[in-house]
C-alpha cells in the first residue's frame, strides 16, 4: 500500500455539460455536496467539460458519486479538448458510491470527461456529483497502519411508534468516516495530513489494489489531534477525517 494525497484544488471558473435535466445543472458538480448532483437526459455519449479560466498545471481530476464504470478524460487548452489523458476508473465503496481519480500531469484550461455505456444503477441518465482538479499530490510521509478504520454515518432519525415499530427518517446522504492510524519517526510530518484536509479540500488514495473504493475527497473537521511520545523514534498519531458529501 502506498496512500496518495491529492491537495490544492483548482477553482474552475464553469462546467458545461452536453446535456442536463431541469435541477441538475452541470455547475453543481462544483459543490461537495453530492445530494444534487449533474444529471443528463439521456445514456447516449455525454460530456461534462470544466472549465478553469486559464491554462493551469494539474496533477489529476477526480469524481464522486458517478454512475459510470468509467468515463475518458481529454484536457487541453481548446473548448473542446482532443487529448486523451486516459480512462478514469470508478470504484464502489461500502455505501455502494462510486468513485475514481485519474492522475496525469498536464498544463491545461478545459477537461472533458465522457460517459458511455450502461449506467451501473441502470438509470435512464448519466451523474456525476462532484468533479475536483488537483493542483498538487505525494505520498503521505508514512503509509497507515494496519488497524486504522472505516465507518459509514447516516444522517438519520429514528422513531418508535405505538404498534412496536420502529421509523427510520433519512436526513441526508451518507458518508464514510476514516481514523487513520500512524506510527512515524520524530522527523515525519504527519500531521500535515490534517492540515491540508482542514484548509482545503483533499482526496485521499489508499493504493490498495483489492479495494479501490478505498479513496475519499475528504476533510478534518475534529477539534484536535493528538501525537504519542512512545519510544525512541515512534511517534504514534490518530488522524479522523470525514468524507465530503
Amino acid at each position: 500500500m502506498t496512500a496518495t494525497l491529492y491537495r490544492t484544488p483548482h477553482s474552475p471558473s464553469t462546467v458545461t455539460a452536453s446535456t442536463a435535466a431541469a435541477g441538475y445543472a452541470a455547475t453543481n458538480v462544483l459543490t461537495t455536496s453530492i445530494g444534487r448532483p449533474w444529471r443528463s437526459t439521456t445514456t447516449g455519449s455525454s460530456t461534462l467539460i470544466v472549465n478553469l479560466g486559464s491554462s493551469k498545471a494539474v496533477v489529476g481530476i477526480a469524481v464522486n458519486h458517478i454512475n459510470a464504470s468509467s468515463v475518458t478524460v481529454h484536457a487541453d487548452n481548446s473548448a473542446t479538448p482532443t487529448t486523451s489523458r486516459g480512462t478514469l476508473t470508478s470504484y464502489a465503496d461500502e455505501q455502494g458510491r462510486r468513485k475514481g481519480l485519474l492522475a496525469f500531469s498536464a498544463t491545461v484550461r478545459y477537461l472533458m470527461l465522457t460517459f458511455s455505456g450502461t449506467p451501473t444503477d441502470a438509470a435512464a441518465y448519466w451523474t456525476a456529483g462532484s468533479v475536483y482538479v488537483f493542483s498538487a499530490s505525494g505520498a503521505l510521509p508514512r503509509d497507515p497502519l494496519m488497524g486504522s478504520d472505516q465507518s459509514v454515518d447516516y444522517p438519520q432519525l429514528t422513531q418508535r411508534l405505538p404498534n412496536g415499530q420502529t421509523l427510520r427518517i433519512d436526513r441526508g446522504v451518507s458518508r464514510m468516516s476514516v481514523r487513520l492510524r500512524f506510527n512515524g519517526r520524530i522527523t515525519d510530518d504527519i500531521a500535515a495530513l490534517a492540515r491540508y484536509a482542514r484548509s482545503g479540500k483533499v482526496w485521499l488514495d489508499m493504493g490498495l489494489p483489492t479495494a479501490q473504493g478505498c479513496q475519499w475527497p475528504l476533510t478534518h473537521v475534529d477539534d484536535g489531534i493528538t501525537r504519542q511520545w512512545a519510544g525512541h523514534n515512534r511517534e504514534p498519531m490518530t488522524i479522523p477525517l470525514l468524507e465530503l458529501a
